[in-house]
């Protein structure tokens, strides 16, 4: 967090490359700006609605993701609930349900098996007594995808166990090929949160949702009262843009992926310090650095290179690295760069 005012190079996002209003070449029509929509405002429920294959009664608006996480599991859990969480995870899947007390029985991806979903180890925590689960499908910081046939196994026990599994999708429409379905799509024991933040560049909106079976909703949205009641207007409006923009937007995201994936797997095959089990199948992917203390590694290049990686420590799995490509191919070769003069100096 330190770093990121001072840096000119972050190669540690999961972010797209950042999305400018102008591109749109659109005026957004008038709107009010004494009212927000509490829950959502319409028609742009209805836009999330229709990409989803849902009624818009499954629909909630939030204050990004990471307010529809918190949402979800502040409704549903209760006293004494064992939740499963993954490691590594991006940060606040983890320690939201953490943080409000309850129990945690961590899922791990291992490195040694590409950080595949344990599927088998999942179903036994489910019938142990879990009744949640958390899962980022495609994995955060791996970029590793769970399959379908594993997904409708989670379902089938969920139902079997009345037990939810909270599914963040945050990064599904990055994949353009081999795509998992919708969650939802699979079993309404699913809850599925998204936004607009990572695939189109838009993390400045602040602007997400919760896919979800009706009553589940309704609970949602007595919780959201007590937080944000609604999103920002503009940034809803600027969110209708988008999705009527959806197309090209993609294309955009899919064409970064697909240029800068042959570039990353050339320079870690090309670092002796580096190692990586998979590239996933998103824009970012989780190396294992080789004889080189993270910290410090992560240090010099802040501080000498001006290049911003996300340490693996900040994911529960030290001695790794996020590294994002869902950029301009002329930064990411930069940051690269940078990262094999602070690998030299920090390594053993």
């Amino acid at each position: 967090m330190k770093y990121w005012k001072n840096v000119e190079t972050d190669i540690g996002s999961s972010n797209m490359e950042g999305h400018n209003f102008s591109e749109f070449n659109h005026q957004i029509e008038d709107f009010e700006l004494a009212w927000a929509y509490p829950f959502g405002d319409k028609s742009l429920r209805e836009l999330i609605a229709k990409e989803y294959g849902v009624e818009t009664k499954n629909v909630m608006v939030t204050v990004g993701a990471s307010e529809a996480n918190f949402i979800v599991c502040l409704a549903l859990l209760e006293k004494g609930d064992k939740v499963i969480v993954e490691n590594p995870a991006y940060q606040t899947l983890a320690e939201i349900p953490r943080g409000l007390g309850f129990e945690i029985e961590v899922l791990e991806r291992r490195y040694e098996d590409a950080f595949e979903f344990d599927l088998a180890r999942c179903l036994e925590m489910m019938r142990g007594g879990a009744r949640f689960a958390i899962l980022c499908n495609p994995h955060n910081p791996t970029g590793v995808a769970t399959s379908e046939n594993d997904l409708k196994e989670i379902a089938e026990m969920a139902e079997e166990q009345d037990s939810y599994i909270l599914a963040d999708e945050i990064f599904r429409d990055i994949m353009s090929e081999g795509r998992p379905p919708l969650s939802y799509s699979l079993s309404d024991r699913f809850i599925v949160t998204a936004s607009i933040s990572k695939v189109f560049g838009m993390g400045g909106l602040r602007l997400g949702w919760v896919i979800a079976q009706e009553d589940l909703i309704e609970k949602f949205e007595g919780v959201k009262e007590y937080i944000s009641v609604a999103s920002a207007t503009p940034s809803e409006q600027i969110a209708k843009l988008t999705f009527m923009n959806r197309k090209e937007l993609l294309e955009r995201a899919w064409g970064f992926v697909q240029n800068n994936r042959p570039i990353v797997k050339g320079w870690i095959e090309s670092n002796e310090c580096v190692e990586c089990s998979t590239l996933g199948v998103v824009n970012f992917c989780f190396p294992k650095l080789i004889g080189v203390d993270e910290v410090q590694f992560g240090r010099v290049a802040a501080e000498k290179y001006k290049t911003l990686i996300a340490p693996g420590r900040f994911f529960g799995l030290p001695s790794h690295f996020r590294l994002g490509y869902g950029m301009r191919t002329e930064s990411l070769e930069k940051g690269l760069e940078n990262l094999s003069l602070a690998l030299n100096e920090t390594s053993s």
